[in-house]
């Protein structure tokens, strides 16, 4: 069985609680994401579940490189993130611009999750900036401030280009 046209998206199937629709996919052995889809963000947990045991990786990538867990990390979804990493999510993974998801957290409920599964605050992106410097940018200044606390680099550093 082929999916339709207009349900051929498995992420935007989830992403709006139609099971049936997953199902339909999860029948045909989908196990990739269409290119240009935007990723896990309104999942539910059951549905994610259902997704990972059917094979599809949480570390799966859009066209900007953005993982599922990035996007959890940005939304502060913290028990879907807590699941992505108990299921393999990579919490060191990088997009296209080098970002991992320690770059996108906007709160320091999820750096400090991410950086107890092993996040690496010292990961510099393509512009050569660590998640301190790229929160201190975005004006996340509880988050910056934790991460700052662990590299030890000073307010300026943070704010050299």
């Amino acid at each position: 069985m082929k999916p339709t046209e207009t349900s051929k998206n498995i992420w935007i199937a989830a992403g709006d609680g139609e099971i049936e629709r997953v199902q339909e996919f999860r029948e045909c052995k989908y196990k990739s994401i269409v290119k240009g889809d935007k990723l896990w963000f309104t999942f539910r947990e059951i549905l994610i579940t259902e997704l990972i045991s059917r094979g599809i990786s949480p570390n799966e990538k859009d066209q900007n490189g953005y993982t599922p867990l990035a996007a959890a990390v940005s939304y502060n979804h913290i028990a879907i993130i807590e699941l992505l990493i108990s299921n393999g999510a990579d919490v060191n993974i990088r997009d296209n611009e080098g970002d991992t998801p320690l770059c996108v957290a906007e709160t320091v409920e999820a750096a400090q999750l991410l950086l107890q599964h092993g996040a690496d605050p010292f990961i510099r992106n393509t512009e050569g900036k660590t998640p301190a410097q790229v929160a201190f940018e975005e004006e996340w200044l509880d988050v910056a401030h934790l991460l700052r606390s662990i590299t030890g680099e000073r307010q300026n550093d943070s704010e050299a280009e």
